[in-house]
């Protein structure tokens, strides 16, 4: 079974032009971005795969006749989003000091890693994922319990952080309500697992099929 490469191409360059878009950056600062994303492990992208079917061997009145129309059949690429990689350090020291070099201003870490993570879910099976700052405030709240690689909190506790990510930024903080809608929608896609005694554990990877 061989990749397809042509697949990937295509991906990337619609995952660069995305960033211009999301990220208001040039088309070579969105490459760069998109390079640094992978050299830091913050995602890794992989080519479908495709083989040709063989030829269909028919028996008609017993008589032996060949079908020579062979077809390809595909195995969906995937964009591999390391959720354990801390976003914070990612946005501010790996994409925010070079952009800032390029005299490009970001308003902050987490309208950077927003905008990065709309655009990858955007071209993916999960498009339809209404991701929000709220998402992604949890993601990072999540990832400050790293100890031990245990990426696991009280919800209580989990609430209360994403609030003061959300708050530190200037956006609106979230009630319990809307919290457990973000919950919720986070494990439908298995981003995150939610235990009976209101334990949340961060997932370390999510595949994204494209």
């Amino acid at each position: 079974m061989k990749n397809d490469i042509a697949s990937l191409k295509g991906l990337r360059e619609n995952l660069v032009k995305e960033l211009t878009i999301s990220l208001k950056v040039s088309f070579e600062d969105a490459q760069k971005i998109v390079t640094q994303m992978e050299s830091e492990d913050f995602i890794k992208l992989y080519a479908p795969k495709y083989h040709e079917k063989p030829t269909t061997v028919i028996f008609e009145n017993n008589q032996l006749s060949v079908n020579n129309l062979s077809s390809t059949s595909y195995k969906a690429g995937n964009i591999l989003l390391n959720l354990h990689l801390n976003f914070m350090e990612f946005a501010n020291v790996g994409i925010c000091t070079f952009l800032a070099a390029a005299s490009i201003s970001v308003s902050n870490p987490i309208t950077m890693i927003f905008g990065i993570l709309s655009v990858l879910f955007s071209l993916s099976s999960l498009a339809k994922f209404n991701l929000t700052e709220n998402s992604t405030a949890i993601i990072m709240a999540l990832q400050k319990h790293s100890i031990n690689k245990n990426y696991t909190t009280e919800s209580a506790q989990c609430l209360k952080e994403a609030n003061e990510i959300l708050s530190q930024y200037d956006y609106s903080e979230m009630d319990e309500k809307t919290f457990e809608m973000e919950l919720s929608k986070l494990s439908k896609i298995n981003c995150i697992k939610i235990s009976d005694n209101k334990k949340i554990e961060l997932l370390e990877h999510i595949y994204l099929n494209y």
